[in-house]
């Protein structure tokens, strides 16, 4: 039956979405003492919600820092200082008029609004950063490693030879930033060295089917949006073959397959009730895995 595409007849589809079938890999135990770190696009804080309302240990739910970590570059090089307890280089926060922001962060936390004003004092900005340091350090010790993969408009900081978590809008002009479009053997390569890294891990891979926000390319957001969804999809694939440990859950598809009725009137943001629905599936799925 999987073999072709369903019609509205099909098992397959309920209320609205396409549920394509799925054999995990690998089990998961969602209970108590279970460690899933979580990595990667907003999407996966829609992850979370769901899975520590199983009494699982999210770390990552224990701050209201901006943690979003969206392209390639910037999840290994996050991973890497993890595992090697390495802080990051200092020169990446950077002072802008009287305020101070970590081009790490993506800005979205309780001190900063959405329009990113920054840090008034390069303390709280190093303070916020060592909070970042003490709760990466929980994925040496996570069981099961989540990533929701963003985006592949990043941003480099040729200074400190840094993948930046943000656009620097204060100062694009600078060429000390320099905006790459990552391509597929790009991203192929950069993922690859965190999959190694992870190697004693279960890892789950997923697109984010949050669109990109604004793009920096001279392409419509909309044809960009899809070269980067394409891109990291394609990306995907290719680490789940080559690595045993680790495995693609089709959030993605599912999310698709619903169109605009999957968001709300942004057309951005998925409605509560279809991220409720991936999730079961996602728990459903990898729980009851042989």
């Amino acid at each position: 039956m999987a073999s072709r595409y369903p019609s509205k007849t099909d098992p397959r589809f309920q209320h609205g979405l396409i549920i394509p079938d799925h054999a995990p890999k690998f089990k998961i135990k969602f209970e108590a003492g279970q460690k899933i770190f979580t990595i990667g696009s907003c999407f996966a804080r829609n992850i979370e919600s769901s899975l520590e309302a199983l009494g699982v240990n999210i770390p990552t739910r224990s701050t209201k820092l901006g943690i979003n970590e969206y392209n390639p570059g910037a999840i290994l090089q996050r991973v890497k200082w993890a595992l090697s307890n390495t802080i990051p280089n200092r020169g990446t926060i950077v002072q802008h008029l009287t305020n101070y922001y970590d081009l790490l962060l993506d800005g979205r936390n309780e001190l900063q609004a959405r329009n990113d004003k920054g840090v008034p004092t390069i303390d709280l900005a190093l303070a916020r950063r060592a909070e970042m340091f003490l709760l990466y350090k929980n994925l040496a010790s996570a069981d099961v490693v989540f990533f929701t993969l963003g985006f592949v408009e990043a941003w480099y900081d040729n200074e400190t030879s840094c993948w930046l978590n943000r656009a620097p809008t204060f100062d694009m002009s600078n060429p000390r930033y320099e905006l790459k479009k990552l391509d597929l053997a790009t991203s192929i390569a950069l993922l690859s060295e965190c999959m190694e890294l992870l190697s004693d891990k279960k890892v789950i891979i997923s697109v984010s089917p949050v669109p990109i926000e604004y793009t920096f390319n001279s392409k419509d957001c909309v044809v960009a949006n899809l070269y980067s969804k394409s891109t990291l999809r394609l990306c995907a694939e290719a680490l789940c073959d080559k690595f045993s440990h680790v495995d693609y859950f089709p959030g993605y598809e599912i999310i698709q397959t619903a169109g605009f009725n999957a968001f709300e009137d942004d057309l951005r943001h998925i409605k509560p009730e279809v991220v409720t629905r991936v999730c079961k599936y996602f728990i459903d799925t990898y729980s009851s895995a042989i």
